[in-house]
């Protein structure tokens, strides 16, 4: 969009849309709403390397330097993943709304520890280069020196 390619961006979400449809309307009606959560699963891993290889035509950019931008969170979700699969063996079910709620919590708060605290970890192990993780430790230091508690 930056370069005045919006209908780049436009065919590539139309592509993506097209391919989530016809996922869905062929695993839909044998698996359901998984079947649907599927397609659009196929969907964006079709997407992925389609458009960071529209990207990097445009650009320039090597995948070298994506990578080394992306390491971080690919290795936090997969470690994310790995754990709500060894926490939920069999999926997450529910008998009633309010242990649909009391379970979707609690898996979103296993989820978001594990991430966080593997993008903490392949931060620090990177050697600690300027990025979000950097900004967010600073806002954090930012705001607790308000409050008036020194080297957190």
């Amino acid at each position: 969009i930056a370069l005045g390619r919006a209908h780049v961006v436009t065919y590539l979400a139309l592509v993506q849309l097209s391919i989530m449809v016809i996922g869905a309307l062929l695993m839909g009606p044998r698996l359901g709403i998984i079947g649907v959560a599927y397609a659009v699963l196929i969907s964006s891993v079709l997407d992925v390397p389609l458009s960071f290889s529209i990207f990097n035509r445009a650009t320039g950019t090597k995948w070298s330097a994506v990578w080394r931008c992306g390491w971080r969170p690919i290795t936090a979700s997969a470690v994310m993943t790995a754990v709500l699969w060894v926490v939920y063996p069999e999926g997450i079910e529910a008998p009633t709304s309010a242990t649909a709620l009391q379970t979707l919590v609690t898996a979103v708060g296993i989820g978001a520890c594990a991430y966080g605290s593997t993008l903490f970890i392949a931060w620090r192990a990177s050697g600690k280069p300027n990025g979000p993780e950097q900004q967010l430790l600073d806002v954090l230091r930012a705001k607790l020196a308000v409050l008036g508690i020194r080297n957190a």
